[in-house]
């Protein structure tokens, strides 16, 4: 085993590396843990009582009352709840505003497709305007190249026969 890796102190054995970075030997370890903080006492939920919430301390005090079993005769024990409270109402604030930005974002996004679709239908209707203008100016076209084929004609035949 290799020197240095856990060490006794006075509240229980501790790594002095972690412990992915410890390779044992072949040998086998053999260390008892120590837990480093003491077992707290059991309290049963009926002897429980929660005095309320003090404006200078924001802090609760949970009181006990002995059972009949119990020597210790009233046990206090202060538990700042506040940063716990406020902890958790930011975190479900987070939330709730991550899930309306996500709601907007899709209404959004559903607007925006909407749009293009009505500026795509705008467009493929101003396209087929245009076609149909341009097969009325095409034939207006070969009419007035027809009339004009004529009227060349028409001079001609007066020219010749006027000389």
């Amino acid at each position: 085993m290799q020197k240095g890796l856990i060490k006794k102190t006075k509240k229980g054995y501790e790594h002095t590396q972690p412990l992915n970075k410890i390779s044992y030997d072949s040998e086998t370890i053999n260390v008892t843990w120590k837990p480093l903080l003491p077992r707290p006492p059991t309290i049963s939920s009926s002897s429980i009582r929660l005095s309320p919430m003090t404006s200078t301390t924001n802090s609760f005090t949970l009181e006990t009352t002995p059972d009949t079993c119990t020597p210790i005769s009233t046990t206090k024990v202060k538990t700042n709840l506040m940063p716990i409270l406020l902890e958790a109402a930011a975190e479900a604030a987070l939330r709730d505003k991550r899930q309306e930005r996500m709601v907007k974002n899709r209404a959004a996004a559903y607007e925006s497709r909407k749009r293009k679709r009505e500026q795509a239908e705008r467009l493929n209707a101003e396209n087929e305007e245009m076609k149909e203008r341009i097969i009325s100016l095409e034939v207006k076209i070969a009419e007035l190249t027809r009339e004009n084929e004529r009227y060349k004609r028409l001079f001609a035949e007066k020219e010749g026969k006027g000389e």
